[in-house]
């Protein structure tokens, strides 16, 4: 009787964990597989450089549409428990995707994480509906039959066991499911979260080139007049600047941009951009105020995982050449 009674017991529990898990599971299916669709936040487009290519050639193919739907078909599923163990083989391959995304092609710790919970958490589905399955796994399952066609086209056949749940208790769980994975996306998305704006903005800058890190520097800081912007995106913390009014430090260098890089009435006209590996050369033409000549000037910048880590300007009469190391 004791046996029985903690048998009982351990099987509410292990049916409580995977409702938990099918719930959280079917919200965030559903709330991304949708936001593809109507964005209620930016579709993120991946945290490294390959991630952002497989993302932008599944767009691109028409793929990633087809990904997402079965998200909402998957997600809905779950949260109406109804066709589970269904909306469970569905999911696998997606699952899998996700995995195989964040745990080879991102690599990082937070990506390894979401991989494997993702993973766990799909498995968990599957496995507290594994009796379903279980015919599945007959090493010998016999020779074809139509037996099993006629009995669905008919309707007929055993009867599966129904959901317990209450109409209250199952609807409190599709609110929190919904709830629980837009909070997670709300914190991770956040300033001080793994995934935001500043980390996906560092991601699309390491997929440049050092000659597009370069232009994008230049054209935030004088045409739209951005500097601190342009200083947090393609400036390295440990910046070596070789202007001495610049004093080789990044904040100096900030304090530089913000203060004004080139005086009012100053005229520049950019006449090549040279670029081998990490180095990049901009020439310049500059015209001051009441001056009828050109000055030709030359930036020149080193580039390191889409941040600038070194840079020298040399002005003809007025030349910073690069220092030693």
């Amino acid at each position: 009787m004791a046996e029985a009674q903690t048998a009982k017991a351990g099987d509410r529990t292990f049916g409580i964990i995977v409702y938990a898990a099918q719930f959280f599971f079917g919200g965030w299916f559903l709330y991304n597989g949708l936001n593809y669709f109507i964005e209620f936040f930016p579709q993120p487009h991946g945290s490294s450089a390959i991630s952002r290519e497989l993302i932008g050639a599944l767009m691109h193919s028409g793929m990633f549409a087809v990904v997402k739907a079965i998200e909402v078909v998957v997600g809905v599923a779950l949260l109406a428990n109804r066709f589970v163990p269904l909306a469970a083989v569905l999911g696998f391959p997606v699952t899998y995707s996700i995995a195989h995304l964040n745990i080879v092609a991102n690599g990082d710790a937070f990506s390894i994480g979401v991989g494997i919970v993702f993973t766990a958490l799909n498995a968990l589905i599957a496995l507290g509906r594994l009796d379903r399955f279980l015919p599945m796994l007959a090493f010998d399952s016999g020779d074809p039959s139509a037996a099993g066609l006629r009995t669905f086209l008919a309707g007929t056949g055993t009867a599966p066991a129904k959901s317990a749940m209450r109409p209250l208790a199952h609807l409190a769980c599709i609110v929190a499911g919904l709830l629980a994975p837009i909070g997670v996306e709300a914190w991770t998305t956040s300033p001080i979260g793994p995934r935001s704006q500043a980390h996906y903005a560092a991601v699309a800058n390491a997929s440049k080139s050092a000659r597009d890190v370069a232009l994008a520097f230049d054209r935030l800081v004088f045409d739209e007049g951005k500097p601190q912007e342009a200083a947090e995106r393609f400036l390295a913390p440990d910046i070596a600047d070789h202007i001495s009014s610049a004093r080789g430090a990044r904040a100096s260098m900030v304090a530089m941009l913000r203060g004004g890089a080139w005086p009012d009435g100053v005229e520049r006209t950019l006449r090549h951009v040279v670029s081998e590996g990490d180095v990049v050369m901009m020439h310049y033409d500059l015209r001051l105020p009441g001056d009828v000549g050109a000055v030709p000037t030359v930036e020149i910048f080193r580039v390191s995982s889409g941040r600038i880590v070194e840079h020298w300007s040399i002005a003809e009469g007025a030349a910073s050449a690069p220092t030693d190391g």
